[in-house]
């Protein structure tokens, strides 16, 4: 640990492959992670380099990427944006928090949109399928978990809906995309329609179109229905 923390101190270049190393130690990573926090940019190619590599443990590339959420600058940026698209499912989470977490820290970085929007197309389906997985029929698991409502709530918890918001604040503004996401999660019906308001103000239609079935006040039977017809309509979104 102190070797660790001397490490970081001294942010010598040389210093880095022994840091990352300790990334996968049971009880040094946190420190490894801080450590490789206080080198800056110098670090953020070899974390990218962690990242993209599918040998790497699973657990070794989410600290990738939560270090580069820390580090901030474009590199990291373009670089999670693009690994996004290829993650496996259980690095997704990590991405999106850290890209969440670089546009939070700074209004300078850009994120190219229509890499944004391609991410947010495959976010919505994923989401779709994640819901109609629940209740093909109507009828099925989805009531038994207590009505549509709580069961699409339940959707953000395992990052859906919630790694949408992330998304959308990435190319409009994060303080009001997540206001009405907190508006929305509340459940009620005031609340919900507040937060339709404020990305209706903001959204381009072809978003909206793809969102809004998530968020509105359907029947079961209608969510259902506009989340098949969104899965089968050909063609992506507009900017």
């Amino acid at each position: 640990r102190y070797a660790l923390e001397s490490a970081g101190r001294l942010a010598r270049r040389d210093f880095i492959p022994a840091v990352v190393r300790r990334l996968e130690h049971p009880r040094l990573s946190r420190e490894a992670e801080e450590a490789l926090e206080k080198f800056g940019p110098r670090v953020t190619g070899t974390l990218l380099d962690i990242l993209l590599d599918p040998s790497e443990p699973l657990e070794t590339r989410k600290k990738a990427a939560s270090v580069l959420g820390r580090i901030g600058g474009q590199e990291a940026a373009d670089g999670l944006l693009a690994e996004l698209a290829a993650a496996p499912e259980d690095l997704r989470e990590a991405i999106l928090d850290a890209l969440d977490r670089i546009r939070s820290g700074s209004d300078e970085i850009r994120f190219d949109r229509e890499a944004v929007l391609a991410r947010l197309e495959e976010q919505f389906r994923r989401t779709y399928r994640w819901f109609l997985s629940l209740s093909p029929s109507g009828t099925g698991s989805a009531r038994r978990a207590g009505g549509e409502d709580h069961a699409l709530r339940s959707g953000w918890a395992s990052g859906f809906v919630l790694g949408i918001f992330k998304l959308l604040g990435l190319i409009h503004s994060r303080e009001d995309v997540f206001k009405a996401y907190k508006n929305w999660l509340s459940g009620t019906r005031e609340s919900v329609a507040y937060a339709l308001e404020l990305l209706d103000n903001s959204l381009s239609k072809s978003l909206r179109d793809s969102l809004f079935p998530i968020l509105d006040d359907h029947s079961l039977r209608e969510r259902l229905r506009l989340f098949r017809g969104r899965l089968k309509s050909a063609g992506g979104m507009k900017p």
